[in-house]
């Protein structure tokens, strides 16, 4: 009983590390996007990723979505269970998440070589293959994967990577996409003030745009349609469910 109740404590720690841990992630966050704050291309979100989830601070062993993680597995599970993809890994949750629900092969990807190092270390022996790739250029044929997904990591970039992102997985992926990210609004003015106080908060330095321009939009526009969607995180964030539009 001893034994069972310090697993959970520990387990609970973990989970909620991250709310000890905000203050200081707010404040280095604030700095680095103040001195980057003119950084808007395509070139420069990879910097600025590398600037970001570089530091040791942004990845550590807590996960805040850890509910959501399940939930995403449960559905991911729909398309199958031979082999899925974890687009922009960061510190490998989701992936651990997938195989943990029951698929043959897991790969988790991520553009920024300290979290795939970290990825590497932390979940060694559980099955997982982590690779350095960047999400809008994928090394692999088209329909290799039953299902795809991708979790807070699409407002990080400028739209045109963004859209290149989705075409890719809508080129890999046989079955699902299922997609984790901020709600975006039609209501410009609750895009706007949302996006104004995310813009802060979060690392992203595009996170105002990407919560104004309207998800259900852009995804028919880059080969994926909608066939599900629930809110996520307190309501916060929303997860949809996709799949590749027929030829």
């Amino acid at each position: 009983m001893l034994m069972n109740g310090q697993l959970k404590a520990r387990q609970l720690l973990l989970r909620y590390a991250w709310v000890i841990k905000f203050p200081l992630v707010l404040v280095t966050t604030v700095m680095v996007k103040l001195r980057n704050r003119s950084w808007r291309s395509p070139q420069d979100y990879l910097k600025h990723q590398q600037a970001i989830y570089g530091r040791k601070l942004f990845t550590d062993s807590s996960d805040k979505f850890t509910r959501v993680r399940e939930r995403i597995a449960q559905l991911a599970l729909e398309a199958g269970n031979a082999r899925a993809l974890d687009v922009a890994t960061g510190a490998g949750w989701q992936a651990l998440a997938l195989k943990n629900a029951g698929f043959s092969q897991v790969v988790g990807i991520d553009v920024v070589s300290a979290r795939i190092a970290f990825c590497k270390q932390v979940h060694r022996g559980k099955g997982v293959k982590f690779q350095v790739m960047d999400g809008s250029n994928l090394k692999y044929p088209d329909n290799y994967f039953d299902c795809s997904v991708v979790s807070a990591a699409l407002h990080d970039m400028p739209s045109p990577v963004k859209r290149q992102v989705l075409a890719e997985l809508a080129r890999v992926t046989k079955s699902r996409v299922i997609i984790f990210e901020p709600r975006t609004f039609q209501n410009p003015i609750l895009g706007f003030l949302y996006g104004t106080i995310g813009e802060w908060l979060d690392e992203s330095l595009h996170f105002r745009q990407f919560v104004q321009e309207d998800l259900g939009r852009v995804l028919p526009e880059q080969g994926l349609e909608v066939i599900y969607q629930e809110p996520a995180w307190h309501g916060m964030m929303a997860l949809t469910v996709c799949r590749p539009k027929a030829d």
